[in-house]
């Protein structure tokens, strides 16, 4: 038994581990749709503990499969735990020949599940509702294993194997499984908080000149290979110091998150939009012909042009901006397109500020 127990543990830490790793790299935006993910995956869990029992008598078996339940309880709220438990109870019936220890087992199981359903919704902290949902899933499934080894005559099995075994194991199993989910969430946590770091600027929820460098590498690299068109815009603020100087720092920063928004709700590719530093801002457009840039470029800046920007102090500016943009003809390198893009904008900016300048070759 001990070495089915170890099994056991093995078990749950693996799967545990490997579903923290699955919502680590794939993460899913919907709150909605991460809880039903976690509660079908706790019950694929739950269903290997059945798999891989501990079997004390003929018909009977021991595991921790209320284990994954309560996770689902705590960790995801009441419609998971009630698809772990589905999914649990169906393995239950699909392993094992129909007898009376399914039907006391399959009972137990759902007695556990509304229980849990209800402390989730308790104002408990979490380790509350552990302890809560742990004492009683352990002393439901001790009445049942009773009920089920006398139904059999293996009455003499139930101090052995119940009160000396199986309940200690609940007891630990359940909180060891507590603090390792708990620990594997804290770390994903922590993981998308500094890849959101990484990524993405703190100030207008733009991404980063690191992701944008990253992205115009591979895009450039893929029209190249296509010989597809990629427009790309370099878009400054015109005056941007002089907003600062006037009206303080706070107010640039409004005027910055105001600019962003802008940017986002003109450019159908959203995902394209970046930040690079300071006041200077760029968009890849993918699949672009000239026309289409410039459109695109000109629509943008009437946009900024005719936007009224409503400061912290209440006052209200306008402002304008300069945009200087390229297309990847005869452009297979970053460098050479960034630095066309740059000279571009050094135009529009040295021509009089709020116009659109598009590289040509001379």
């Amino acid at each position: 038994m001990i070495i089915a127990l170890f099994i056991h543990g093995c078990i749950v830490i693996a799967l545990f581990f490997l579903m923290g790793t699955f919502f680590r790299h794939i993460h899913i935006e919907n709150k909605t749709g991460h809880k039903l993910v976690l509660g079908f995956l706790l019950g694929i869990i739950g269903s290997l503990l059945i798999r891989f029992n501990i079997p004390i008598a003929q018909y009977i078996i021991l595991d921790l499969r209320h284990v994954p339940i309560i996770i689902s309880a705590v960790f995801g709220g009441t419609i998971p735990t009630f698809i772990t438990a589905f999914i649990i109870a169906f393995s239950r019936i699909i392993f094992f020949p129909i007898s009376y220890s399914t039907y006391a087992s399959v009972i137990t199981l759902i007695i556990i599940t509304i229980f849990s359903g209800v402390v989730t919704k308790r104002r408990y902290t979490e380790f509350q509702k552990v302890i809560v949902m742990i004492a009683f899933s352990t002393i439901a499934n001790g009445i049942m294993f009773w009920f089920v080894l006398q139904h059999f005559g293996y009455g003499h099995l139930y101090l052995q194997k119940i009160i000396f075994f199986y309940i200690p194991m609940s007891l630990l199993g359940g909180f060891l499984a507590f603090y390792l989910f708990n620990y594997i969430t804290i770390t994903n946590h922590s993981y998308q908080m500094l890849k959101q770091q990484a990524e993405i600027d703190y100030l207008t929820g733009l991404r980063n000149v690191r992701q944008f460098h990253h992205l115009l590498e591979r895009l450039l690299a893929k029209a190249s290979e296509t010989e597809a068109k990629l427009g790309l815009l370099f878009i400054d603020i015109d005056h941007f110091k002089k907003i600062n100087d006037t009206y303080g720092h706070p107010a640039g920063d409004e005027v910055l998150r105001g600019f962003s928004r802008i940017l986002i709700n003109s450019n159908p590719f959203n995902h394209t939009v970046f930040r690079n530093g300071g006041e200077e801002f760029s968009i890849i457009v993918p699949t672009a012909n000239e026309a289409q840039l410039i459109s695109l470029a000109e629509s943008i800046r009437t946009k900024i042009e005719c936007h009224i920007f409503h400061l912290p102090s209440g006052e209200k500016i306008h402002i304008t901006a300069s945009i200087g943009m390229v297309l990847n003809s005869n452009i297979n390198n970053i460098t050479d397109l960034i630095y066309c893009a740059d000279q571009a904008l050094y135009h529009a900016k040295n021509s009089g500020r709020n116009r659109v300048v598009i590289f040509k070759e001379e």
